[in-house]
């Protein structure tokens, strides 16, 4: 049986309306309530490892979109509750030693996903931080270095980054 008439017999519908399903899935939209009760419901009954399979029974969504959104969002496991000063202080030593590694920082706080710790950081947090050590940009403190010809030269992405690492520990 091809892939086409399993696809026809599975989900129903006609090869044109199953192709245009499959656009539909790749458009960015949030997730609704009814939706999230709907992957929680699924992911209950068949588990943390068969997100294709979840994805197809859920309208218009694909593996990818229903595994972050169950991980980062839905999951018992992780917390969704107000961020306590206490942990805003972590955060901010641990953006220190880290930089943005911020699947580094999550064994670090109790029921917190990276991408939770990466959005308080870039919502609440870096503008503050940043004001409060005068630095304007993380990557406009050193834009250009010196070879050994005396010559200045654009720094490239990964220098950058392992200067400003090197920045903040100091």
């Amino acid at each position: 049986m091809s892939i086409h008439l399993m696809e026809v017999e599975l989900f129903g519908g006609s090869h044109s309306e199953i192709q245009e399903n499959k656009k539909h899935r790749n458009e960015r939209r949030i997730f609704t309530e009814d939706e999230d009760t709907k992957l929680s419901s699924l992911v209950s009954v068949f588990g943390i490892n068969k997100w294709p399979y979840i994805a197809r029974l859920m309208d218009n969504r694909t593996a990818r979109q229903c595994r972050e959104r169950y991980n980062n969002y839905l999951s018992p496991q992780i917390s969704n509750a107000v961020w306590t000063n206490e942990e805003d202080l972590l955060l901010i030593e641990l953006y220190k030693e880290y930089g943005t590694c911020w699947a580094k920082m999550v064994k670090h706080f109790n029921r917190r996903s990276g991408n939770n710790i990466k959005n308080r950081w870039n919502t609440y947090l870096k503008n503050e931080y940043m004001k409060e050590n005068n630095i304007d940009s993380l990557f406009n403190s050193v834009p250009v270095f010196s070879d050994n010809s005396g010559e200045q030269k654009m720094m490239s992405f990964d220098q950058q980054c392992d200067y400003n690492m090197w920045f903040f520990i100091e």
